[in-house]
């Protein structure tokens, strides 16, 4: 009997994928602390005041996008970083730290060759954290104290300003028509917001304690967890366990795949998430994940704090 079971067993093991050579590595100018995917262009923002624009398709790199240098209490001409990238047709959204701890706006429109600099304002507070379109004219900033800014790209003034509970904030993520956040708090909870009627639509309880980056893909909704452990919901809750903290996770497009980072040596598991099954283990070798980017065909792009960004295939 314990024979014909650890025959199964091997069974259901055996086809699962062990991965640890990537298909492709490449290098921003500086450690990545931030990073976008849009349109088959990945974004990456690091901690020296560039941001590093990378096309997939075409396999080179466009001209980087430099931030002016910032200056600190105690020092001059300190690099800035770049909290977060987002793009919406030609426009591209750079939240960044400045000047005295300063956070600012900038906004860019692509010639057909590189971005150009259109505008940039202070946003409404110093504890802003992450920008993202709504519309062209139109940006959500989330901040530290889990409420959201939502202001007018025109102006730089504020529309209206909403704030989801006492708890810190966590992330937030936006749906592909943009008239949706994903956005968590450290209690474990994570708030379904439509930006159009002002309203909260779900309030989703995954855990009790802190959460990390928030994936929000085709109605699903994936979440790591100081628990050791990843969450998504799809209309139910399903919970991934996990040899560590889980810093960062991604879903597919259609919301059918979950990749997540589980252990210290930020490995990534990739499931299956309605069967639960687990289809590969990336052994990516980095530090410290900072961001996933899954694709509907099987591939992985890991970003973690240094400059190499690894891709990898799981089919």
């Amino acid at each position: 009997m314990r024979k014909i079971l650890a025959i199964l067993l091997f069974g259901l093991t055996a086809f699962t994928a062990e991965i640890s050579q990537p298909v492709k590595t490449i290098s921003a100018d500086a450690n990545v602390i931030s990073s976008n995917l849009v349109d088959e262009n990945l974004y990456l923002g690091t901690d020296e005041g560039t941001v590093n624009i990378y096309d997939i398709k075409a396999d080179k790199f466009l001209p980087a996008i430099k931030l002016p240098k910032k200056k600190a209490y105690f020092s001059d001409e300190a690099s800035s970083r770049v909290f977060s990238i987002d793009r919406l047709g030609d426009k591209l959204l750079v939240l960044a730290e400045l000047s005295y701890d300063e956070r600012r706006l900038f906004i860019y429109k692509f010639d057909g060759e590189k971005f150009n600099e259109v505008a940039n304002f202070l946003t409404p507070n110093k504890s802003a954290k992450k920008a993202l379109f709504s519309d062209e004219n139109t940006a959500v900033i989330s901040d530290f104290g889990n409420e959201i800014y939502v202001v007018d790209l025109k102006s730089g003034n504020l529309i209206f300003k909403h704030k989801f509970s006492i708890a810190l904030y966590v992330d937030f993520e936006i749906n592909e028509t943009r008239d949706k956040i994903a956005i968590g708090a450290e209690s474990g909870v994570i708030y379904i917001y439509n930006l159009k009627t002002r309203e909260t639509e779900q309030t989703l309880n995954f855990f009790k304690d802190n959460m990390y980056d928030i994936d929000y893909k085709n109605g699903v909704v994936s979440v790591g967890s100081i628990d050791k452990q990843a969450g998504v919901y799809n209309g139910e809750t399903s919970y991934f366990k996990a040899d560590f903290i889980v810093y960062a996770t991604a879903l597919s497009p259609s919301g059918k795949s979950l990749a997540f980072m589980n252990g210290e040596q930020s490995d990534v598991s990739v499931y299956d998430v309605a069967s639960k099954k687990k289809l590969a283990t990336v052994k990516t070798g980095q530090q410290i994940l900072n961001g996933l980017y899954l694709s509907n065909g099987g591939r992985l792009i890991s970003v973690a704090y240094e400059k190499e960004v690894k891709f990898w295939s799981i089919k």
